[in-house]
């Protein structure tokens, strides 16, 4: 298989991962995928690659804006969501300031926030999906939708994901 082929089918497979996921699974993707980015352009820092910090920087700020952030439902308790909102908005800040500084300090903070809110959700798993709380999300045949989920969240989490996917 060629590299086109190859990219294609990758492409093809995460796109298909997604659509069959469970809401909570797509969050629980975002987060690895903005914590991945943050590490690598954490090692960027390090080795003076400042393209390729640049562009795992973006990619994490538009994964916690368009994929975290915009997939909040404030309608449950609009306390907790503008919290969350506020924290999101300070994990963006500083990696922000770590993109316009080279600052990994200001990584390790968002990192640091991130994880915090990546294992609190893992924890709210067996609440959401009636299974047990893992480190990692279940695989695509796991992850069928779970009664007790309302189409409309389903519906504006997918969309997140993917548009937080195709623009990053």
């Amino acid at each position: 298989m060629n590299r086109f082929g190859a990219s294609l089918y990758k492409k093809t497979s995460v796109d298909g991962e997604i659509f069959a996921a469970h809401p909570h699974k797509l969050i629980l993707l975002l987060f690895d995928g903005a914590l991945a980015s943050m590490n690598h352009a954490k090692g960027c820092i390090a080795q003076r690659d400042v393209p390729g910090k640049v562009r795992y920087v973006t990619h994490a700020m538009r994964i916690v804006q368009m994929g975290l952030r915009a997939s909040i439902d404030r309608k449950h308790d609009p306390a907790f969501a503008d919290r969350l909102i506020e924290l999101y908005d300070y994990v963006s800040y500083r990696l922000l300031q770590a993109n316009i500084r080279n600052d990994a300090a200001a990584i390790d903070d968002a990192v640091r926030i991130l994880a915090g809110l990546r294992d609190a959700w893992v924890k709210i798993g067996p609440e959401v999906t009636g299974k047990p709380a893992t480190a990692s999300a279940p695989s695509p045949m796991e992850a069928g939708a779970v009664g007790g989920v309302p189409g409309e969240m389903m519906s504006r989490t997918h969309s997140s994901v993917m548009r937080a996917y195709h623009m990053a």
